[in-house]
């Protein structure tokens, strides 16, 4: 699962990676930045966490760049 955060795809495809780890037994790879999987995991305590223990969080590097000064 990759979810698009600007989109607010964080807590729904959190709630269908449990559905498919828990109902399939399908192991689950949830992938993003470290701050949005970050986000996923805090959100999760409303979840079952047998279902949570199942998903395996990726977090992608974010690479440094450097960014123009602000006027």
């Amino acid at each position: 699962m990759v979810p698009f955060p600007i989109q607010g795809h964080l807590n729904q495809l959190l709630q269908l990676a449990c559905l498919l780890s828990s109902s399939h037994d399908l192991p689950v790879y949830y992938v993003g930045l470290a701050t949005h999987n970050q986000q996923a995991r805090v959100r999760a305590n409303a979840l079952n966490p047998s279902d949570i223990a199942k998903i395996h969080f990726h977090d992608i590097p974010t690479p440094e760049f450097a960014s123009p000064p602000r006027l």
